[in-house]
């Protein structure tokens, strides 16, 4: 087990080639991928399993992966000595597979998310999929507590940072989007119910 402490997360030492990666048990991490001048931003939670390592790969197109601890905790390194003493229990690994398609659906729901064209739309939409999996609900509505800059939401929605600023002071004078706190992100119930709507559509055209 290794502890997850606010700032960049260096992991070192890498795992042997026959690790599976860490699992987080507690804590948020914020996984940043670059290629070619872009990059784009991964937002990862407790029973997520990740691999940021650099890996072998049959292909030539190099990425770079840094990863940010937005809240501490802790993961678990899966390692070759954990799947060695997991073997006469394949229902750990069939547990470890599934939350690993969990995060690829929601990989592809942030490429649906992404195909809006709007970018109040993708903001909101990006919003409300973290409030599903970090936020809670309250009398005023979804509230998600993250520590984001909007430089941070311009990289998980594809925008300029300065596009992404003006469409937060547009949703909030709008009463679609609410700062209760630094760091705090609340949807409205009634626009919550807007965007169920507006996911029904997703669905349909994914």
């Amino acid at each position: 087990m290794r502890v997850l402490s606010l700032g960049e997360w260096q992991f070192q030492p890498a795992p042997g080639t026959r690790s599976v990666g860490a699992l987080i048990l507690v804590g948020v991490v914020v996984l940043k991928m670059e290629f070619c001048g872009c990059s784009h931003l991964e937002v990862l939670g407790k029973g997520d399993v990740l691999n940021p390592w650099q890996l072998e790969t049959d292909t030539r197109l190099q990425e770079q992966v840094s990863v940010q601890v937005a809240q501490s905790g802790c993961v678990a390194v899966l390692d070759r000595c954990f799947a060695e003493q997991m073997t006469p229990w394949p229902e750990v690994f069939a547990a470890l597979v599934r939350r690993q398609i969990m995060r690829t659906r929601r990989m592809v729901l942030q490429a649906c998310i992404l195909s809006r064209s709007r970018v109040d739309e993708r903001l909101e939409l990006v919003l409300w999929r973290l409030g599903e999996q970090f936020g809670s609900m309250t009398r005023e509505g979804l509230l998600v507590r993250l520590p984001f800059t909007h430089v941070q939401l311009a990289e998980m929605i594809a925008a300029r940072r300065s596009t992404v600023t003006m469409a937060v002071s547009r949703l909030v004078a709008e009463d679609r989007l609410r700062r209760p706190c630094r760091n705090q992100w609340l949807l409205p119930h009634l626009e919550l119910t807007r965007l169920t709507r507006l996911g029904a559509e997703l669905r349909i055209s994914a």
